[in-house]
């Protein structure tokens, strides 16, 4: 059975990523004037020969990546939770566990890739 505060949790859980996800497409879409200099400004041709203007968006990367992980975590958490209190046998829900707590990599992943970030960009390689 699922109670108040178990769909107040998953109704939350769908309000944080979706009004993150919001948030950083609409700094996508206004990083920079020209829009497609976002993705050209790495051309060497491009950068040196077209004018463009794009905001340091070093904020807003690792941002991005502390807000997946933590989507990450609670989508591990929330069915590791729910299966626990399920009517099933124990060995059932131990090892249904396992398989969705094996997101726990994901996000080790995703918080190893957001540690690298922050490297980079205070420590920039010359």
């Amino acid at each position: 059975t699922y109670t108040k505060a178990w769909r107040y949790a998953v109704w939350l859980a769908i309000a944080f990523t979706v009004s993150y996800t919001l948030v950083f497409v609409v700094f996508l879409f206004t990083n920079c004037k020209p829009f497609d200099a976002y993705w050209k400004a790495f051309n060497p041709v491009y950068a040196t020969t077209q004018e463009y203007t794009c905001i340091d968006t070093k904020v807003i990367n690792i941002l991005a990546g502390v807000f997946a992980s933590l989507s990450d975590l609670y989508a591990v958490a929330l069915p590791c939770i729910i299966t626990w209190n399920l009517d099933m046998p124990k060995p059932q829900k131990i090892g249904l566990n396992i398989i969705f707590s094996l997101g726990l990599g994901v996000i080790a992943i995703s918080g190893v890739r957001t540690y690298w970030l922050i490297g980079t960009y205070t420590h920039p390689s010359t």
